[in-house]
C-alpha cells in the first residue's frame, strides 16, 4: 500500500514540476516589473497627497451643498403643504 501511495505522488510531482517552473518565472517577472516600477509609484504618491487632501475638503463642502439643498427642498415642500392645506380648509 505504502509502495503505491509513493508511486501516486511521484508521479504527481513530475506531473506538477513543469507547472511550478511557469509559476516561479511568472513570480520572478512580476517582482522586476514591480522594482522597476516602485520609483514612478512614489512619485505618483507624492503628487497625489496634497489632492487627496483637496478631494477631503471637496467632498465635504459637497456633502453640505447637498444637504442645503435637501432643507430648501423640504422647507418648499412644507410651504406647498401649508398652501394646500389653507386651501382644503376655506372649501370646506
Amino acid at each position: 500500500m505504502s509502495i503505491r501511495i509513493m508511486a501516486h505522488f511521484s508521479a504527481e510531482a513530475a506531473r506538477m514540476r513543469p507547472k511550478l517552473g511557469k509559476l516561479n518565472h511568472a513570480l520572478t517577472v512580476l517582482r522586476e516589473r514591480a522594482q522597476t516600477r516602485k520609483p514612478n509609484i512614489e512619485v505618483l504618491q507624492e503628487i497625489t497627497a496634497p489632492l487627496r487632501e483637496k478631494e477631503k475638503t471637496l467632498r465635504t463642502y459637497h456633502e453640505k451643498l447637498l444637504q442645503l439643498d435637501l432643507e430648501q427642498m423640504r422647507r418648499e415642500n412644507e410651504e406647498i403643504q401649508e398652501r394646500e392645506g389653507k386651501r382644503i380648509r376655506h372649501r370646506k
